[in-house]
């Protein structure tokens, strides 16, 4: 552990130097795991509720890889407080539902579809396996929501989401069943979504309509587009390799933009481990501040005999004394051959 102080005015006074202790090692006693507690947040950003009920895109990003993905903001993209909550993506087996982007360069049936389909396989599904299943039923083509990463956090909360969309002549509520939950490989843990939500549960619990697949670790969402289309009106098109966009990521944006009500929660676990810094009154009563010492030697001559030092922070070290943690105490202690102090310091990790 280091100390710092700081002292002002007063006449530098030529002292020998005094050796001032800087590690202590901890014993067995001073460390206490507290065991491990599982926090549950809100997804989105800050600002908003546990509710998201406003969608924007960026422009610039639908003009330059549109065909690919939707970001979808909270705000106006150009606003200083945008940030990406989501993306929605469109994929598709054989290619169909997209345009054909190579064929100048020779290359025939891989669509933007196509990529996308087979790179959330490579991701989400096991080895061995490239088609994605819901319910039992192979799908041909999905629309996928990725949370933003970071807002994830360890793990999409399973049963803390629901998603509501209106194509213009009714509202769909899905949610994850979190009591239905298989692990179907052991990449990811997977859910299946089905209508309802999080306040009245599953709509059918007897006999729910599937609409696909939820990876809480990956935080990502995997609606079968066969069952969007027929169970909730969303027009999916398969326009086979067509010559222009058939702008699914579009259709599906503006039925999450209409429904206007996306509400989700992140988990994590958090491990903590207190550490109890004990200062005896025989240490830490010298600074390594510059300003407590002149030219090598201390400020004041009263140092020698009655030091006095301010604890501000204390730093966790390794064996080879390199700094792994930073506690910094609310303010300053001050320390004399008098007095004692007690710290404890929270690693949460």
């Amino acid at each position: 552990m280091a100390t710092s102080t700081s002292n002002s005015g007063g006449t530098a006074t030529a002292v020998t130097t005094v050796n001032s202790q800087i590690f202590t090692h901890f014993s067995d006693e001073d460390i206490i795991d507290s065991g491990q507690t599982t926090v549950t947040e809100n997804v989105w950003s800050s600002e908003i509720g546990g509710t998201l009920t406003a969608f924007f895109t960026s422009s610039v990003q639908v003009s330059s890889s549109g065909d690919y993905y939707y970001d979808v903001y909270q705000t106006t993209y150009s606003a200083t407080s945008a940030a990406v909550q989501f993306a929605i993506a469109y994929g598709n087996a054989q290619g169909s539902g997209s345009y054909e982007k190579f064929t100048n360069m020779g290359v025939s049936g891989y669509t933007p579809s196509k990529a996308v389909y087979f790179q959330y396989a490579n991701i989400l599904l096991p080895n061995g396996t490239s088609r994605f299943t819901v319910n039992g039923n192979s799908i041909n083509d999905f629309i996928a929501i990725n949370f933003q990463r970071e807002r994830v956090k360890e793990v999409l909360d399973p049963g803390n989401w629901e998603l509501t969309v209106d194509n213009g002549a009714g509202v769909i509520t899905t949610l994850v069943d979190s009591n239905t939950g298989i692990s179907e490989s052991s990449v990811s843990e997977t859910y299946d979504i089905v209508s309802g939500s999080i306040s009245s549960g599953i709509y059918s619990s007897t006999s729910p309509v599937y609409y696909g697949k939820a990876y809480p670790k990956y935080g990502m969402l995997i609606f079968d587009a066969r069952v969007l289309k027929n169970s909730a009106s969303i027009d999916i098109a398969e326009t086979e390799h067509s010559s222009s966009e058939s702008n699914n990521i579009g259709t599906m944006f503006d039925a999450i933009k209409a429904g206007a009500s996306f509400t989700a929660r992140n988990k994590q676990t958090i491990a903590s481990q207190y550490y109890f810094v004990r200062v005896k009154n025989n240490k830490y009563n010298y600074s390594n501040n510059p300003t407590y010492w002149v030219t090598g030697s201390l400020r004041f001559a009263d140092f020698v005999s009655d030091p006095v030092s301010y604890i501000t922070t204390v730093g966790l070290y390794n064996d080879s004394t390199e700094l792994l943690a930073v506690a910094k105490i609310s303010q300053p202690i001050k320390k004399t051959k008098t007095t004692e102090s007690l710290i404890r310091v929270c690693l949460n990790f």
